[in-house]
C-alpha cells in the first residue's frame, strides 16, 4: 500500500513496526542523536514501499538495521494517528 491520498492535501501513510521476541525479551531501538525523535525508544521497522507487503517491510527494515533475518507472525495491534498534513497508518506485528 505504501503512501495514498486521505483527502484534500492529505496523504496516509503506512508504517510497521516489529515487536521482536526471543529468550523473553523485547527488541527495542533508541532514535539517534540528531534525528526526528532522538533519544525516544521504539519498535523497530518502517515505511512500507509500494511495492511490499507489510511482511516484507519489516524483513527488510530489520536486514538493513540489525542485520538480523526475523519471522513475522501475527498481526499485533492497528493504529491511525493524524497529523496536520499527514495521517500514519501504524501495524504492528509479532516476530521472531
Amino acid at each position: 500500500m505504501g503512501t495514498m491520498p486521505c483527502g484534500f492535501y492529505h496523504f496516509m501513510i503506512e508504517v510497521v513496526a516489529g515487536i521482536l521476541l526471543s529468550n523473553n525479551r523485547v527488541l527495542i531501538a533508541k532514535h539517534k542523536k540528531g534525528k526526528y525523535l532522538a533519544g525516544y525508544w521504539e519498535f523497530p521497522g518502517g515505511k512500507v514501499e509500494n511495492s511490499e507487503t507489510t511482511e516484507k517491510t519489516l524483513v527488510r527494515e530489520f536486514s538493513e538495521e540489525f542485520d538480523v533475518v526475523i519471522r513475522v507472525n501475527s498481526e499485533f495491534h492497528q493504529n491511525i494517528h493524524s497529523y496536520s498534513d499527514t495521517t500514519i497508518l501504524l501495524k504492528s506485528y509479532l516476530a521472531e
